[in-house]
């Protein structure tokens, strides 16, 4: 192989982890919450309980908020603090905020989507919106357990996840391979050890 076939495979390999990790850096530190502080400063003086929602008008996104209004006592008791990050309008989600009782909940407006994208969260397929199991879970959810349903405000092919963050380390992440993928705030945010 010639050096310059050399240098070029060099130059498409991917980035080393520690490269990967000082970019997570970067973006947590540059990223702002609707309070003006960074997410690096959030996770610097408590666990942080990251969760990356679908768009205000899925019923998905809005049965995890009464999820996380449900679990909300129980986190803070634990000394973790939620913090949504969405891709849609801020007033559309401030309403839902206010609708789930979360309205003290900070939150991150990513509309481009670069958070998603460092977290790993991958976008479905558009048949995924027709499947079987989303149909079902969306008339439950939207129908069944009253969240409703209204026009989307952001990619509706975006996939919902959440990360718990502990002294700046992922400790714990879900990223759901379905659109109607549901977490169980209160489970996942016990560490293995049963402590943050």
């Amino acid at each position: 192989m010639t050096a310059r076939r050399q240098t070029a495979a060099v130059a498409q390999d991917p980035p080393s982890l520690a490269q990967r990790a000082r970019e997570l850096a970067e973006l947590l530190e540059q990223t702002r919450t609707r309070s003006g502080a960074s997410l690096t400063e959030l996770c610097a003086t408590s666990a942080v309980l990251l969760v990356f929602l679908r768009h205000t008008g899925c019923p998905f996104c809005r049965e995890a908020l009464s999820d996380l209004s449900s679990a909300l006592p129980s986190l803070k008791a634990r000394g973790i603090r939620p913090v949504l990050v969405h891709m849609g309008s801020d007033e559309r989600l401030e309403a839902l905020l206010r609708r789930y009782h979360l309205t003290d909940l900070d939150y991150v407006t990513d509309r481009s989507r670069k958070l998603y994208r460092a977290f790993g969260l991958l976008k479905s397929s558009p048949f995924a919106l027709f499947s079987l199991q989303t149909v079902w879970r969306g008339f439950q959810a939207a129908v069944l357990e009253r969240h409703g349903v209204a026009s989307p405000d952001a990619d509706v092919l975006q996939l919902p996840g959440a990360f718990l963050i502990v002294h700046s380390l992922i400790v714990r992440r879900i990223r759901h391979r379905e659109l109607s993928g549901r977490t169980d705030f209160q489970a996942f945010a016990l560490t293995p050890s049963g402590q943050v």
